[in-house]
């Protein structure tokens, strides 16, 4: 299961599973899978019914960070908007430092992140 963290993201999927993106961990972590100090780039799906973690991977994913927004769009997959890292990347793929203004979009179905792009864009933020 995924390591002791705050900061991150947590919605509802279309099946009633719960997944959990990125956050951040000041160490002493108690249980579950990992430990360490920093930013946290992975994406965990929790089955209620099942009552059992998985790790969602696969491809290229945003970068480590918390503080970030995340909802679910009409279709079922997860947008995952802005946030923070200062590097210090604890599980999962790249470090970015500083705030973030990029949108991501996880497909529950293809199991895959896209960047999404174009238009205008708000400042980046987080919180």
């Amino acid at each position: 299961w995924p390591a002791a963290r705050y900061g991150h993201s947590a919605v509802l999927d279309p099946s009633g599973a719960m997944l959990v993106f990125g956050g951040y961990s000041s160490g002493g972590v108690v249980g579950g899978y990992g430990s360490g100090v920093g930013f946290f780039s992975d994406l965990w799906r929790y089955d209620l019914q099942a009552q059992a973690w998985e790790e969602l991977r696969g491809g290229a994913w945003p970068a480590a960070r918390y503080g970030h927004s995340a909802v679910l769009d009409p279709s079922g997959a997860m947008l995952v908007f802005g946030g923070y890292s200062s590097g210090g990347v604890v599980g999962g793929y790249g470090s970015g430092v500083g705030f973030f203004s990029d949108l991501w979009r996880y497909d529950l179905q293809a199991q895959a992140w896209e960047e999404l792009r174009g238009g205008a864009w708000p400042a980046a933020r987080y919180g």
